[in-house]
Parts: C-alpha cells; structure tokens; sequence
C-alpha cells in the first residue's frame, strides 16, 4: 500500500504489530527459505535497517543519547558489563538540565515511546539470536554493514550509527 502512513503516537499498536510481525516474518525466511531468496534480496538487511531506524528515533524522542561512541567511553565492570562514562562536561549539563530531563520522562508520550522501544529492541534481539551466526560471520569478516544494512537513504540515522547499534545487539547475544 503506496502511501500509507502510521501516526506512531495515535496508534502505537498498529506500530508494534508491525514491527513484531516484520521480525517474525525475517525470523521464519532463516527456516523455511530453502533458497534464501529474502537473504539475497536483501529484504532481512531492509527490515534490520528499518527497526534500528525506529529505534533510534524512538530513543532520541526518549531523550537518549544517539551519537557514535567510541570504545574508550565506556568502563568495564563484572562480568565484563559496559557502564557508559560521563564526562563532567555531560555531568555538569545533566545536573543543571535536570528539571528539563525530568520533564522528559513526565511527558505524555513518554510511556508510549517507551514501550515501543521495548518493542522494537525486543523484535531486533529475535532476529539477531537467529542469524548471530551469520551476523557474526560477516562481522568478522567486515561485512556486516554490507550484509545487514541497506546501502540506500535511511529512515533516521546514520550507516555508521546502525552498525554500531547491531554490533551492541550482537555483543549482548554473544554473553
């Protein structure tokens, strides 16, 4: 259907249904499609694309951080978990901003945004528990933008930040 547009804040469950049956779909095409045509026609890196694209929409609208992290931001813990250090040029603004970031999560959309964040993380994490082993195939071998990612215009975000974004999903699968 040409054309068809989903206001997301006016019908969150039509949203949510169809992010859970486009990973469902990509999820049965690992099964069930003998001749990988949705492999090679690059309809699984479409759909892959299209939920980390909303998703970063959906965590930004969040008022989550979207930019690209290096290695070196983060502290390792036990048990090898990942805390994000703040700079205190960061700390200083959250301490400062912290009646606007309050405000953010009080916010009328904020539990629907929330929830569709799960929504998608959740539908994203069903397909990469059932390709991690070609994901990490082509991780390995530097091709997982190529692989898992449309190389054409983005719904939001970057080539760069989507990478990442899989990779983060393909690191907490592999623990």
């Amino acid at each position: 259907m040409k054309g068809l547009t989903v206001n997301p804040i006016e019908s969150p469950q039509v949203c949510a249904l169809c992010a859970r049956i486009a990973s469902s779909l990509t999820v049965r095409s690992h099964k069930e499609d003998r001749f990988g045509v949705a492999q090679l026609s690059g309809s699984n890196a479409a759909t892959i694309s299209t939920l980390l694209s909303c998703l970063l929409a959906v965590e930004n609208l969040m008022g989550k951080k979207t930019n690209l992290q290096s290695s070196t931001q983060y502290l390792t813990g036990p048990a090898n978990i990942k805390w994000a250090a703040l700079s205190p040029a960061r700390r200083d603004a959250m301490t400062t901003n912290g009646i606007a970031a309050a405000n953010k999560k009080d916010g009328p959309h904020y539990s629907k945004a929330y929830s569709m964040a799960d929504i998608l993380r959740t539908s994203l994490y069903q397909i990469v528990s059932n390709f991690h082993n070609e994901m990490g195939s082509s991780s390995k071998a530097g091709l997982l933008e190529k692989d898992w990612i449309v190389a054409g215009k983005l719904l939001y975000g970057s080539h760069e930040l989507l990478v990442q974004k899989l990779r983060l999903f393909l690191d907490f699968q592999a623990n």
